[in-house]
Order: structure tokens, then C-alpha cells, then sequence
């Protein structure tokens, strides 16, 4: 998708692009210390800087993937029914361009402010506690609490099962509405395909997370809190390992490359035995010449 021109110039891959992105991002910085911390036991390095790193890039990349999937949901209902409205390169750029960019920027500003400049009156860091416990905004801004959980994860939940939900309805309402034109929706058929998989993958990696801690913040703070810790709050990472093969799936043409592929390594397979036979002989022929 990222060398392939023709993966690059088109509107539907420029928000899955950037999700691929994040998620690297977290693959490579937010997972590798997280699995540190669970081979050692501890933070590592035990420092202020650190601890403040890792919550950055943890929460920043979280709410980017979050927020880059709600657009996405939203986006499909424009590029499926009414293409057209991107015929003009003014609205390409701010119906388009600049909702991926927000999606990008604007969590990292946030947390910058909410984890690095907002004043605590108790900054606990425990060490022995994954990301070094919580934010102290967590603790004690009842409002910044409330807007993070709200705006970056019980919403745009809820409007990625809402905006694909009533994507699958009207895809049915027009192929029932327009039979005879049946073909026109083989060109959005995958891309319908790639949004509801990639919305299912969100939904089922994060709502048993948000009922739980939707839960804490309002009734029980103390339900839960096992399961949370050893085995919730991990499923985020087995998305972001399962989302570069869920976009994967989507892409044209697949089947064939997947087939010059499997061709080629059986052409070099069976090289390597008529290569290592022809050396055996030279070898056999020249051991006979020796002792002779």
C-alpha cells in the first residue's frame, strides 16, 4: 500500500495509510516497553522523563488510532454514495486532508498540556505498575478525566458501531433499490469489506475496556480491577497486530501476487536439489580421478 502509486492516489487508502502508521508507531515504541516491563517486572529506566515518554505515547497514539477510525467510518458513507462531492481539490483538501491531519495532531497536543504542563498537587509515579500508574489529570481534574474517556474512547466507539451499522443498512437498502445496477458495487464492495472488518476488530478489542472502566468511574471503583490489569487492558496491542492484515486482505489483486509469490519459490525450490545433485557428481568424478 505504501509503494504501490495507484494504493497511494486513492481517497479510501489515505486514512487506513495513516492508521498503519499509528499503528507501527505503537508496535515499535508503545509495545516494546510494554513487553520490557512484563520481562522485567519493573519499569525500566526507573526515571520522572521516562514515565512521562511512555504515557505520551501510549494515550497520544491510542486516541490518534481511535479518532483516525471514526473518520474513517464517517468518510466510507461520502466515498461509497457520493463520490462526486470530492470532484474539486478545495474540498479534497478540508473535507478530506485536514480531518486526517486533526486526527494526528490534536491528541498529541492534548496530552502534551494533560500530562506534561498541567500542574498536580500529587504526582504519583509507581514503578511497579505498567505506564507508571495513570496521569495525574486522571486524579484529580474531574473534568479532563471525564473529556479524555468521553471524547477519546466511549464516543468515537460508539460512532464506529453507529457510522458502520448504517453504512451495512444502506448498502442493502440500495443494492435492494437499484438490482439491475448491481455491478457498480463491485468497485466499493472492498472497501465496504475493509471498513466493517476494521470497525469489528475496534469494537471487539475495546468495549469489554470501556464497560469495565466506564463502570469504575461510576459506580464500583474497585470492579474489575484484576481482569483489567492481567488481561483487558492488553487486547489494544493484539488490534494493532491484527490490523496490518486486516487491510491487507482488502487490497486488489491480492490472490494473483500471492500466486506469482508461491510460483517463483516453487521454481527456486526446485533448483536448489538439480544444483546440489550436478555437485555431487563433480565431486564423485573427481574422488574417482584421485584414486586412480
Amino acid at each position: 500500500m505504501f509503494t504501490v502509486k495507484t494504493y497511494r492516489r486513492t481517497l479510501a487508502n489515505h486514512v487506513i495509510i495513516a492508521m498503519l502508521i499509528i499503528s507501527l508507531l505503537s508496535v515499535t515504541i508503545d509495545l516494546s516497553l510494554t513487553l520490557n516491563y512484563l520481562r522485567e517486572g519493573i519499569v525500566n529506566p526507573q526515571s520522572v522523563s521516562f514515565c512521562y515518554f511512555w504515557m505520551y505515547i501510549d494515550y497520544s497514539l491510542y486516541a490518534s488510532g481511535m479518532l483516525l477510525t471514526t473518520w474513517a467510518s464517517f468518510e466510507r458513507h461520502i466515498l461509497v454514495f457520493t463520490l462526486q462531492y470530492f470532484r474539486s481539490s478545495y474540498k479534497i483538501i478540508f473535507v478530506h486532508y485536514l480531518p486526517i491531519i486533526i486526527c494526528l495532531i490534536y491528541p498529541f497536543i492534548f496530552y502534551i498540556y494533560t500530562i506534561y504542563f498541567y500542574s498536580c498537587k500529587n504526582n504519583i509515579l509507581n514503578f511497579h505498575t505498567i505506564l507508571c500508574g495513570s496521569p495525574c489529570f486522571k486524579r484529580e481534574s474531574y473534568i479532563l478525566n471525564w473529556y479524555d474517556m468521553l471524547i477519546h474512547s466511549v464516543l468515537p466507539c460508539t460512532f464506529i458501531v453507529t457510522f458502520s451499522l448504517a453504512l451495512l443498512i444502506r448498502v442493502i437498502k440500495q443494492k435492494r433499490r437499484l438490482q439491475q445496477k448491481l455491478f457498480s458495487w463491485k468497485k466499493q464492495r472492498r472497501m465496504i469489506i475493509q471498513l466493517l472488518s476494521i470497525a469489528c476488530l475496534y469494537i471487539i478489542m475495546n468495549i469489554p475496556l470501556f464497560i469495565i472502566i466506564f463502570i469504575q468511574q461510576c459506580c464500583l471503583k474497585t470492579f474489575a480491577i484484576a481482569e483489567h490489569d492481567l488481561y483487558l487492558f492488553y487486547l489494544y496491542y493484539f488490534l494493532l497486530i491484527f490490523l496490518p492484515f486486516v487491510c491487507l486482505g482488502s487490497l486488489d489483486n491480492l490472490r494473483e501476487k500471492f500466486k506469482k509469490f508461491k510460483y517463483c519459490f516453487r521454481e527456486n525450490s526446485r533448483q536448489v536439489p538439480i544444483v546440489n545433485y550436478q555437485r555431487t557428481l563433480y565431486q564423485q568424478a573427481m574422488s574417482m580421478a584421485v584414486m586412480k
